[in-house]
């Protein structure tokens, strides 16, 4: 067999590209995939080549014919236009080469034979992804299949870093252009994903292996075949179906935390169970009731003379798990382990294919987090996390001619274990502390798709169906234990006091939750081609129906003592914690439980929990025509008609009754793209879309969460949807194949933005979603992706080495709703949005030879609101930081079936802090939470001379207060992989 590299001759007269292909087959290692009606029907007069390599010939077809070549592997997929538009090419080829490289770019649409090649296979190289970047109408980046299996990243979300205008938040949430939360939206398969977080609609891409994803694109302007609720971006996720050759692949990882591994690691322990994802005896609900009948009990026990009733509690209570103390072990290196296998099975002219996967990965990290809120709390601590996942997938599709279906069906289950330990003063309350939070998660997502595509005739008349289904469920209990010194200095230096007597979950709780969400999608389309300037146009409809619900199940309870015959009250001071929280004294009635909110307010009324249930239906209708013109031009313009109904039920503890809350809203969403071909290697782009931001079920119920982690509550209120108007344009560049260099252009108008808000307090922070009256984003994105060939491109060194970048500039103005406003008449804000960047920067160093590779990549992003305020300085800040990743990979063994990969992550190492533009405790010069900066623009108050910081909202450590520390360390890790 010939190899790639290798030169040969052939010479064939009068013949169909069929022979041509099948000679190719035969005399390469190569296996050719193609549509063979449309191979036999196109004809070649004549095929002389000699002392040739394969590349060579593909790219001399592909320059005189109406043909398209991806090569993967030893795969070719073969791209063949129909014989009536393949004829007019070759007429206008003899009339004018010019013409004809305007067609094949980027102002002819993709009418090609694409049943058999399909997206997929052409977003596999990075060549192919940004040839399929430039055909699309709307504006786009992402990640190639090459790029992923090139990457020394672990999980979806970190993969995300390298897409330009993208950052994570906590390293699971993806921010598009800034924006975050419900101004993205994220698919699997083309199946919308549903959220993970019970108290926010985002998605966790921690969840998805990166060895299960063949490639990532990330829409960002609007098209009417494409959901509406997005505003940053469209993140869509493809996992493999078809393989290019039969395969079975082994791998394994492990690797070492510069803070974590080998040393001291703190936990309530653990089990077999939780290194193979599963919970265990310890996290487990109390039983024998159900919440529900003990809240009907609980008020009948502070009399001791309810003998019975509490009798019935102790036997409830007794059952909670006796998992308080703390024990210490050492952190074990990160484990990772993977199988993967695919076939390709021909059937005569069809073929069938079969990818299967399973995952296994186990890491533990001891991150420092330190926690410091002005007037309230100063806390050192350290998060301690375990961490179990295993994901498997199973993909099926089958080709026949012009009809493709595909069945792919994706699992990831979840443990996570964390244990804050901290201490430091309560300031609020005025003692030291030494306590615990532990919060474990146990989530499962599974989600299935069942997709068609189906071409008739010769005009390519095409029909798509898909219908998907998406289960999530997510169980979370958490426990705090408090103990905490009163000062006195005639005790121990290990004496300390229990509190028992008030509703603050911080001093004390248990919270058991369960958040249960299904989703189901099911759509059709059918795309009409038509012949407009003697040349193919499109005319497209389509139906899309959703169905989500969710119910979310929470109780959260205060510690308390109860009385005992006497009338008092036990006095655990002095005690050792595991003394005091143990089965013992709930059984003997000496500790209970008290239902309270998430801030604390008393719900020993309420007999429905804390949580909420509800549903979404959107029914959508589309229509939309793809235009070409004969200057260069081509349009994408439709309309989007959604019928949204939101119904949510959630009980309210300020007003103690259960709470309805309904949305029902019909919305027309225009879209426009505008691509103009200025030739074949230049785009320019101009795109006005309208989206919609809609509020999450938890965000429009009146469920007060609270965090065990941050040490606040966080709740929801009835709130409008969020219209938004877009405008973009852009310029691109494809100098070289896997080249790029575009710069884009974007305004955002927002209607009713939904925030999150802190609510003025003076005791311990609360937040809560509220609309802002209105916001604007103006921003700037550059994007590039070139070789090193401007050095010396005759070396294959520099044909091997690429250098890319992003930046994306931003700048943000909001508007306050006057309701929300109590600091003036001025409801502006010269800030963007919370969780606004106003840079992201994104770069790599990416060398790919044929034994040896090297990966560099480097982020930044600027200061962004994680918690925003209606005055200034209550803004809550993540202050800039630099982060760098690092992979060296090389091949092993003659036939390189072997590939070992070094990867660095977090190679830089530094501090992530946040900070209010506040006065704290160091500066002398003002009272504790004074402010740095004005409040608002027009305010009766003015601050004095040297008050206002220089810097703006800025950190400047002579006049702002840092609130939080974060330093999770560098992980180093070797991964080895052979294919059989």
């Amino acid at each position: 067999m010939q190899q790639q590299s290798e030169k040969f001759s052939i010479n064939l007269k009068n013949t169909s590209l069929f022979t041509v292909l099948e000679t190719l087959q035969k005399r390469t290692d190569y296996r050719f995939f193609y549509d063979r009606k449309a191979a036999k029907k196109f004809r070649i007069e004549q095929l002389k080549l000699a002392n040739i390599t394969l590349n060579e010939i593909l790219d001399y077809l592909k320059d005189n014919y109406p043909i398209a070549f991806q090569l993967q592997q030893h795969e070719v997929t073969v791209q063949i236009e129909h014989p009536e538009i393949a004829s007019i090419k070759q007429e206008l080829l003899g009339k004018t080469k010019e013409k004809v490289k305007d067609l094949n770019s980027g102002n002819r649409s993709s009418t090609l034979d694409e049943v058999s090649i399909h997206s997929t296979v052409l977003n596999g190289s990075i060549e192919g992804f940004y040839k399929n970047q430039k055909l699309r109408t709307a504006m786009s980046n992402g990640i190639s299949a090459a790029q992923t299996q090139g990457s020394p990243y672990h999980d979806a979300a970190l993969l995300l870093k390298r897409i330009s205008g993208l950052q994570l938040l906590n390293n699971k949430f993806a921010i598009i252009r800034g924006l975050g939360d419900r101004y993205n939206n994220f698919e699997l398969n083309g199946a919308t994903l549903p959220s993970s977080e019970p108290n926010q609609r985002n998605f966790s891409f921690d969840l998805i292996p990166s060895f299960l994803i063949d490639y990532i694109i990330v829409i960002k302007t609007g098209q009417a075949d494409q959901t509406s609720e997005f505003t940053g971006g469209l993140v869509q996720i493809m996992t493999k179906d078809i393989p290019g050759e039969n395969f079975t692949s082994l791998g394994i990882e492990t690797g070492m935390n510069s803070r974590t591994t080998g040393k001291s690691f703190i936990s309530l322990g653990r089990s077999a169970k939780n290194y193979l994802g599963f919970g265990d005896t310890r996290v487990e609900k109390p039983y024998g009731m159900s919440f529900s009948e003990y809240d009907i009990l609980q008020p009948q026990l502070d009399n001791p003379q309810n003998i019975k009733q509490r009798q019935q509690a102790a036997s409830f209570l007794s059952t909670i798990p006796n998992n308080w103390m703390m024990h210490r072990y050492i952190a074990e290196p990160i484990r990772n382990y993977q199988l993967q296998f695919g076939r390709t099975i021909p059937l005569g002219t069809k073929r069938m294919g079969l990818i299967a996967s399973v995952n296994y990965r186990n890491e533990q990290d001891a991150d420092q987090h330190d926690q410091y809120y002005p007037t309230i709390q100063d806390y050192k601590g350290t998060d301690y996390s375990f961490t179990s996942t295993w994901g498997s997938s199973l993909n099926l599709a089958y080709v026949a001619s012009q009809n493709k279906v595909s069945f792919k069906n994706t699992y990831k289950r979840s443990f996570n274990d964390l244990l804050y330990g901290f201490n430091g003063r309560d300031i609020l309350n005025n003692a030291e502390v030494n306590n615990y939070t532990n919060t474990v998660i146990i989530s499962q997502l599974y989600q299935s798709t069942l997709s068609g595509e189906h071409t008739f005739g010769l005009n390519g008349l095409e029909f798509k169906w898909q219908g998907s289904l998406s289960h999530l469920d997510r169980e979370q209990p958490f426990k705090i234990m408090d103990r905490r010194k009163t000062g006195n200095p005639n005790q121990p230096e290990e004496y300390y006091d229990y509190y028992f007597n008030d509703r603050q979950a911080s001093l004390g709780s248990l919270y058991y939750s369960d958040l249960k969400e299904r989703l189901y999608s099911w759509s059709a389309s059918l795309q009409v081609p038509l012949r407009l300037f003697n040349m193919q146009q499109k005319i497209k409809a389509g139906y899309l129906g959703t169905y989500r619900k969710a119910v979310f199940d929470a109780n959260l309870y205060r510690i308390k003592t109860l009385p005992q015959a006497s009338g008092n009250l036990v006095n655990f001071s002095g005690f050792a914690y595991n003394e005091v929280y143990n089965q013992t004294n709930f059984a003997n009635s000496m500790l209970y439980l008290y239902p309270i909110s998430g801030s604390g307010k008393d719900v020993s009324g309420n007999l429905s929990g804390l949580g909420y249930s509800g549903f979404q239906q959107l029914n959508t209708w589309y229509g939309m025509i793809d235009l070409q013109f004969p200057n260069g031009f081509r349009l994408n313009s439709g309309m989007r008609s959604e019928l949204n109904n939101q119904q949510v039920s959630s009980y309210n503890p300020a007003m103690k009754t259960d709470a309805m809350t309904r949305l029902n809203k019909w919305d027309w969403l225009p879209s426009m793209n505008l691509v103009y071909a200025l030739n074949s290697k230049v785009n320019i782009r101009g795109a006005w879309y309208k989206t919609v931001a809609r509020p999450d079920l938890r965000e429009l119920s009146y469920f007060d969460y609270f965090d065990p982690l941050l040490m606040r509550s966080i709740s929801g209120s009835h709130l409008k949807g969020t219209a938004v108007y877009n405008y973009d344009l852009r310029y691109e560049y494809y100098p070289g194949a896997g080249e790029i260099l575009s710069a884009s252009l974007f305004y955002k108008k927002f209607q009713n933005p939904i925030e999150l808000q802190l609510l003025a307090s003076t005791g311990k922070p609360a937040y809560r979603y509220l609309n802002l009256k209105e916001a604007e984003d103006v921003g700037l994105e550059i994007e590039f992706r070139k070789s090193a060939t401007f050095v010396a491109s005759n070396y294959i060194f520099f044909k091997q080495l690429y250098f890319s970048g992003s930046l994306t500039w931003l700048k943000g103005r909001v508007q306050l709703d006057q309701s929300m406003d109590s600091t003036g008449t001025n409801h502006k804000r010269d800030r963007p949005l919370y969780g606004q960047s106003p840079y992201i920067i994104n770069s790599g160093l990416e060398y790919t030879g044929k034994k040896f590779g090297l990966n560099l990549f480097y982020n930044r992003y600027g200061k962004r609101i994680i918690y925003a305020a209606s005055s200034m300085s209550e803004n809550e800040y993540e202050s800039p930081r630099d982060m760098a990743d690092l992979q060296f990979s090389c091949k092993l063994f003659k036939q390189k079936r072997a590939e070992l990969k070094v990867n660095v992550i977090n190679l830089l190492n530094q501090t992530l802090f946040t900070y209010k533009n506040q006065y704290g405790p160091a500066q002398s010069a003002y009272t504790e939470r004074s402010p740095s900066i004005q409040d608002a623009p027009g305010v009766s108050y003015q601050l004095t001379e040297g008050q206002a910081d220089p810097k703006g909202s800025n950190y400047n450590s002579a006049y702002d207060v840092v609130t939080g520390r974060k330093r999770s360390g560098t992980t180093c890790s070797i991964h080895l992989s052979y294919r059989l």
